[in-house]
């Protein structure tokens, strides 16, 4: 009994034992997980049948990266940059015996683990395309920033005006202080607080405004104006012809930089230097009859009556349906006594525009300083039928009663 009992456990045992064993084969066959977060584990045959396999795969991924390659290249637009960037990809997925492919991360999918495979980008350029990618966002935001800040702006100024106008002076200077915090840069506010402060403030806090616009703008040009306009408004001559010429030589030279230049230097009597202004914007716009229409009416004015005469001539010459030349040559005739010479202008201008009240009066006037009486008779006349009730109309009747008791005589 007790010999049954013995062999019937050692058939037990020795069945145990090949059961084990069998399933420890299978385990290491399958490359199953040691125990719980064990590692993997290959037996000698099971690796080279993996690398077999691997490799199989690699060329696999190589020829469809060659036919690539190839409709690539015989593409009729692609560039030899198109070219160059597909040989150094393919060069990355060379063959080497013995190594394994880049295992996946969980979670990748075959199109991303390829285009991460594709990209041959060097960890430096990697970085500096992530920093461009920081600077361009952060440039978004500091303009979205300022957008914003420029809007309170401008909603802060245009509540000033309204205070302003309503008589609040004091609120309005608080909320142009306000606006200027928001949006530093800009002009009109500046403009806005300097002449709120030339009403309240008298010219050294309208001063004060602009030395503090310029602190904030360095390179904008209209403080200088301004402040050789204050200047001048006060009699201080040397300080505005000093904040002029910054004005010059900060200025673009536009229509507007010679108009305003030219009207200050004539305002502090630097005529020298009105006469350099007028005569640069001359040479520099030959085409722009303002320009010399100021250049002409300069030398006018300073006496140059030859110099003038030429350059409204010019003018005739650039524009001959525009009267403005014909009537200025009259009138330095007729300032130099050459009453024929300036009738003979005063009518060009008026066969140019007809019916121009101005001329007329000027023509009338001269023909009575030449003795034409009747002639000026008619011309006055003809001014009180175009203009009936008109002050020049008014004007004209004067100088016809005056005719006719001088004709009585």
């Amino acid at each position: 009994m007790e010999k049954k009992w013995v062999i019937l456990v050692l058939s037990v045992f020795f069945v145990v034992a090949a059961v084990a064993a069998v399933y420890q084969h299978r385990r290491m066959h399958h490359g199953e997980t040691d125990g719980p977060g064990g590692a993997i584990t290959f037996d000698a045959d099971s690796r080279e049948e993996a690398l077999a396999r691997a490799r199989e795969i690699r060329r696999e991924r190589q020829a469809r990266q060659a036919e690539h390659e190839d409709a690539e290249t015989a593409r009729p637009d692609a560039s030899p940059s198109d070219q160059e960037a597909t040989v150094v990809a393919s060069a990355g997925h060379d063959d080497t015996d013995g190594m394994e492919d880049t295992p996946r991360r969980s979670g990748d999918t075959p199109e991303t683990t390829e285009h991460a495979a594709a990209d041959t980008r060097t960890p430096a350029e990697r970085e500096q395309e992530r920093r461009q990618r920081e600077e361009e966002r952060r440039i978004k935001e500091e303009r979205e920033s300022a957008s914003q800040a420029a809007q309170r702006a401008r909603a802060l100024l245009n509540r000033a005006q309204e205070t302003m106008r309503s008589g609040d002076y004091e609120t309005a200077e608080a909320l142009l202080r306000e606006s200027l915090e928001q949006d530093p840069s800009n002009a009109r506010t500046w403009r806005q607080m300097a002449q709120l402060q030339r009403q309240v403030g008298g010219p050294e806090k309208e001063l004060e405004t602009y030395y503090e616009w310029l602190e904030h703008m360095p390179d904008a040009t209209d403080p200088y104006y301004m402040l050789a306009d204050a200047y001048a408004r006060v009699g201080m001559d040397a300080e505005a012809a000093y904040y002029i010429a910054a004005y010059e030589d900060m200025a673009d030279k536009t229509t507007g930089d010679f108009l305003r230049m030219s009207h200050l230097y004539r305002r502090i009597n630097a005529r020298e230097d009105e006469g350099r202004i007028l005569a640069e914007w001359s040479s520099t716009a030959p085409e722009s009859l303002e320009a010399q229409q100021a250049w002409a009416d300069y030398q006018r004015r300073m006496g140059n009556y030859g110099a003038a005469l030429g350059q409204y001539e010019q003018m005739a010459a650039m524009a001959p349906d525009n009267p403005m030349p014909y009537r200025q040559m009259a009138e330095i005739y007729r300032r130099n006594g050459d009453y024929g010479q300036a009738q003979q202008y005063y009518e060009t201008a008026l066969s140019v525009r007809p019916g121009d009240i101005s001329t007329m009066n000027r023509l009338a006037d001269v023909q009575r300083s030449a003795g034409d009486l009747y002639g000026a008779l008619n011309t006055y006349m003809e001014i009180v039928a175009l203009e009936p009730g008109s002050r020049a109309a008014e004007h004209a009747e004067r100088r016809i009663a005056q005719l006719e008791r001088q004709l009585q005589r």
